[in-house]
């Protein structure tokens, strides 16, 4: 085998390292240990490892935000459900007769009392009526409060047994526009109870 070229340091010539095996002096042994340089080990991890711990970091964040997300997103499936039933009111609207007019004000008027059952609880509205229910109804409402015309809408004509002269398309329509408008701006339900009732579905 070819000759070993000896090591050279950085300036270019001939690194010399002491003949340990002809060494005997026990004190010579460990002045010649003491020469040599143990490598230095970071106390900071190696980069692998903070990119393992970003990737963890941005696991974590990204569940956490798709599991709020969830959570808000059932926790407003009420409103979406209300807003629903709005739309087939609105478009059943214009072709209605006063019959069907009658029946389109009776059931705004049970979607409004689920929604507020709802939001409020079934014990603090199921009972109330004529002022006690305005009262209620104004004082959730954040963009404009229900005017005399509408009034009645809420609280005389859902219960007559013909169609009133109230129930004009025109007042339906404020109506069915002051709800979206209430519905819409209501608190969002952050914790939802474990058994919602629907708002679309019967009250009972």
């Amino acid at each position: 085998a070819p000759p070993m070229a000896d090591p050279v340091n950085t300036e270019g010539a001939p690194l010399e390292f002491p003949d340990i095996t002809a060494m005997t002096d026990k004190s010579e042994l460990l002045a010649a240990l003491s020469d040599v340089h143990v490598p230095e080990v970071s106390a900071w991890p190696a980069l692998g490892w903070w990119l393992l711990a970003l990737a963890l970091i941005a696991c974590i964040g990204g569940l956490m935000f798709f599991w709020r997300a969830r959570r808000q997103n059932a926790a407003n499936a009420w409103r979406r459900e209300a807003l629903a039933e709005l739309t087939v009111l609105k478009q059943a609207l214009p072709q209605a007769s006063d019959t069907e007019r009658h029946a389109l004000v009776r059931r705004s008027s049970a979607l409004l009392r689920r929604v507020m059952m709802h939001v409020e609880g079934r014990e603090q509205t199921a009972a109330l009526t004529d002022a006690e229910w305005l009262a209620a109804l104004n004082a959730r409402a954040t963009v404009s409060v229900l005017t005399p015309a509408l009034q009645a809408l809420v609280t005389d004509v859902p219960y007559e047994t013909a169609p009133s002269d109230q129930a004009t398309k025109k007042n339906i329509k404020a109506l069915l526009k002051w709800m979206t408008q209430f519905i819409d701006n209501l608190p969002q339900q952050s914790n939802p109870p474990p058994r919602r009732p629907s708002v679309t579905g019967d009250s009972a």
